[in-house]
């Protein structure tokens, strides 16, 4: 079989008659799966609608990229700092109000700067979820929503074991008129 394009994991690519690029994260036989730098989505395209990035480009967007990175840093250094934000969307489960961490597990819908292998987006969501999980415990919250999706069903059978393996909890499918089957609620007891 002839190889019909020189792309490699980690790459920087422009997409053909589109305003979008990005990093090379997966290869598969007729499709390359790209994260675009301006929407930080997981997008996939056939090796011919794809050019590499000239290495004056990638110098350039790399120029940009850190020093806009050494900006940013520099300004929040003058800021006073905020109140604790949480990192995770909280929301009212019932009419009880009972709070509840909602997280989305879509690799598209979560920061992965470095994540590469279908084995290493798995394991980063697998870790956000036992974070989302952990949070919520330290701040007396007592469910987490995690939003795996319908798919193939790996992300929701790895987080099943994922929870099977944790103390002070229960877990279930989450309301279906709100997230259909994909998602799962996890109750934590002793918060």
């Amino acid at each position: 079989m002839k190889k019909t394009h020189n792309f490699q994991i980690g790459q920087h690519v422009k997409v053909i008659d589109e305003d979008c690029s990005g990093e090379i994260v997966d290869i598969q036989k007729d499709c390359i799966y790209i994260i675009c730098d301006r929407t930080g989505m997981t997008l996939h395209f056939h090796p011919g609608k794809l050019i590499a990035k000239t290495n004056d480009e990638e110098k350039m967007y790399h120029r940009y990229y850190h020093q806009n990175i050494e900006n940013k840093a520099s300004k929040e250094k003058v800021r006073k700092p905020k109140k604790e934000k949480s990192p995770y969307r909280i929301i009212n489960l019932n009419k009880k109000g009972d709070k509840a961490i909602e997280i989305d597990l879509h690799f598209a819908n979560m920061p992965h700067k470095y994540v590469r292998t279908k084995h290493e987006i798995l394991l980063h969501q697998l870790e956000k979820a036992r974070e989302a999980i952990e949070y919520a415990g330290s701040h007396h919250i007592r469910y987490v929503i995690l939003i795996h999706g319908i798919g193939k069903g790996i992300l929701k059978q790895e987080i099943i074991h994922l929870l099977k393996g944790m103390q002070n909890i229960e877990y279930n499918d989450a309301p279906y008129e709100r997230y259909g089957k994909g998602a799962l609620m996890v109750k934590i007891y002793g918060s």
